[in-house]
């Protein structure tokens, strides 16, 4: 008969040993004398749910995942800086294949929607498939509200339920709330693409915020269903949240970061707790899946990978790096050269953070820089450049986008970001040691937007001094029209929460000088 935890603690008292020297060796003992928890995962795929957006929204539930209050003994990992398939247009039905099978487009031949039958299955088959086909006893449920969901092949122990979104979110509470509840779960949720192309992605309409709320009651519901199974204890749930794109204006099928800056959420047991590093893609969630059923995503040769370590940042003073900060208190600072730039040491060989206020008016003659260090006559030149009136990502009126040079002689396009004419606008630009690039802007409404994406190989010194209001050679034949003001860089990167911090000082109206202090 085995005693009680607390009771062989006392024990151990009662002999002179410290509970905390020898708990994890008792802890262990006890462990082995239990049956292993029943594996279960549920990936849930909010359709076009930009990552900044899910920020901005009110999703209690989807926040209870990240911080793994939704139950005791879970925790949870996320991040806010995740990426969909590389190789195809973000699209919903090449992301949904991606996110099903957990490989590029090249591997499962869908690239757009219209494809999603004619999807190599009998080579990369969904991962409810290897789940239920490699784990005996085990049920796998596809539950989805698009139609060409149904298209995915069959399988004897995955069952598939077409219905509308209200419908799928009650009928899965009570699927989940079953003593005969499946093992592996996906649960696709259409509101938000919904939202977003009736009203718009960015800037985030009321609409849209609206339907990624109402998809949070649905996740709420189904995390109540879970942790009411009478079995709950005894089970070792995975729960996953991610999305297949995001969007700019009404649309999603553009390049550029504005549709493929999209969340990843997990939260178990064994998950580890924090941010998840670099900029994991949505099939990743779909390999951590794998490995908790047991089964190894490299050996099948697929392109997710399992995410299993998490990153706390340690906070650094802001004066940390900073090399230099333009200021004229709200007024106009005209072209400056930043003196020395160009013999700076950027961190990592490549670390670097600008953050600005500008003022722009609609239109700009021809396509004149915020600030650079290259010469802007190339946009594969080395060096960086913030531009204003450059129309990226299919926007169709000119906005402000990020340029970068690379070692390949190509180039880098991140944007576009809605001028709002005559206000005082946040913009900020970081690449870290972990080969991420994100470009920001934080709007006069309050909502700090941002977009990502993998860049490892970036040219950030290129020669030339920044300047703020021309390019690196300063006499660049386009003029800004506008206002630049509280221009700084830095030769690190910035945190998420630094960013954060600067931009909403300065809506208060406070300089970035009265946070170094």
């Amino acid at each position: 008969m085995k005693m009680p935890l607390v009771l062989v603690a006392g024990a151990l008292a009662l002999l002179g040993c410290t509970t905390d020297s020898v708990s994890q060796t008792g802890r262990d003992a006890l462990l082995r004398d239990r049956p292993a928890r029943k594996p279960k995962a549920l990936l849930i795929m909010l359709d076009g749910a930009r990552a900044d957006a899910l920020a901005a929204a009110r999703m209690p539930a989807v926040s209870s995942l990240r911080d793994g209050s939704w139950t005791p003994g879970y925790r949870g990992a996320w991040t806010l800086f995740g990426q969909n398939v590389p190789d195809a247009r973000p699209s919903s039905a090449a992301n949904h294949t991606a996110i099903f099978t957990a490989v590029n487009a090249e591997k499962s031949r869908v690239f757009n929607n219209g494809q999603t039958k004619d999807g190599d299955y009998a080579h990369w088959p969904t991962w409810l498939k290897r789940v239920t086909d490699a784990v005996p006893g085990t049920k796998g449920l596809f539950i989805f509200s698009w139609g060409e969901g149904k298209q995915y092949p069959s399988s004897p122990n995955v069952r598939f339920i077409h219905d509308s979104d209200a419908n799928n979110g009650k009928n899965l509470a009570k699927i989940l709330a079953a003593p005969d509840a499946p093992d592996a779960i996906q649960y696709f949720i259409d509101l938000p693409d919904h939202g977003g192309h009736s009203a718009g992605f960015y800037p985030f309409s009321r609409e849209y915020l609206h339907a990624l709320y109402t998809s949070d009651t649905y996740i709420a519901a189904a995390l109540a269903a879970i942790r009411s199974r009478p079995t709950f204890k005894d089970e070792d749930w995975l729960v996953m949240v991610t999305a297949d794109h995001g969007g700019y204006a009404r649309s999603h099928g553009m390049w550029g970061g504005q549709a493929s800056t999209i969340p990843l959420v997990l939260s178990g047991r064994n998950t580890p707790a924090g941010r998840l590093p670099g900029a994991p893609r949505h099939y990743d969630l779909t390999a951590t899946a794998l490995a908790h059923f047991g089964l190894d995503p490299a050996a099948l040769k697929l392109d997710g990978r399992p995410l299993t370590t998490t990153v706390q940042d340690r906070p650094r003073p802001l004066k940390d790096g900073l090399a230099a900060r333009q200021y004229a208190g709200g007024k106009p600072l005209g072209v400056r050269k930043v003196e020395g730039s160009e013999k700076l040491a950027f961190e990592n060989g490549g670390d670097f953070a600008v953050t600005l206020w500008a003022r722009l008016p609609a239109k700009q003659k021809g396509d004149p820089v915020l600030f650079s260090n290259k010469d802007w006559k190339s946009g594969v030149n080395p060096g960086i450049a913030l531009v204003a009136s450059k129309a990226t990502d299919g926007a169709k009126a000119p906005g402000v986008c990020f340029n970068a040079g690379r070692p390949d002689k190509e180039r880098i396009d991140m944007g576009t970001f809605d001028v709002e004419p005559g206000q005082w606008t946040f913009y900020a630009v970081v690449r870290n040691s972990e080969g991420v690039l994100t470009v920001y802007q934080g709007r006069a409404d309050g909502r700090l937007n941002w977009i990502c994406a993998p860049v490892p190989d970036i040219l950030v010194k290129s020669g030339p001094p920044f300047h703020v209001g021309q390019d690196g050679t300063g006499v660049y034949r386009h003029a800004l029209d506008g206002d630049v003001d509280d221009f700084a860089l830095w030769a690190r990167a910035l945190s998420h929460e630094d960013v954060q911090r600067i931009y909403e000082a300065g809506r208060q109206g406070l300089p970035l000088a009265d946070l170094l202090l």
